[in-house]
């Protein structure tokens, strides 16, 4: 496959992903795809891959300091790496918020806002919901977190 093949494939992987969390939290099939992490495990296996790929043939960049970083993200391939990882990454977070509020007893209504903008921001997303946990006082404060 393409770089091109395996970034529209991830991506309409993780689309579907997010429209399950969206629009039917409870339903059998996100709770088969999402919250027991299958499609993002899936996603770690095509990013798995492209890793193994990319760090067989080498490459310019490097994790330290910021110029290697924006030198490696100059790479299409390792953009591709990045880009999916994020995918991963923003989505399995994404399903423990909606796990941990199904627990919690919060309102998918209240949840949806913070799932737009885990997708969008990730790790803010994260800060929006457990501070939006902390207000709402659910029924029963879990470990979920």
């Amino acid at each position: 496959m393409s770089p091109d093949q395996y970034f529209y494939l991830s991506n309409g992987i993780a689309a579907l992903g997010w429209l399950l969390l969206f629009f039917a939290p409870k339903w059998k099939w996100t709770k088969l795809l999402c919250l027991s992490y299958l499609i993002p495990f899936v996603l770690a296996l095509i990013y798995s891959y492209l890793l193994a790929k990319k760090i067989m043939v080498g490459g310019e960049g490097g994790f330290f300091p910021l110029e290697q970083v924006v030198l490696l993200l100059q790479n299409p391939a390792s953009a591709l790496i990045a880009w999916i990882h994020i995918l991963t990454f923003d989505l399995f977070v994404g399903s423990m918020i909606v796990i941990d509020a199904q627990k919690q007893g919060i309102s998918h209504w209240i949840l949806l806002p913070c799932l737009i903008i885990t997708l969008l921001y990730g790790p803010f997303g994260f800060v929006v919901y457990m501070t939006t946990r902390y207000f709402i006082k659910p029924k029963a404060r879990g470990t979920s977190f």
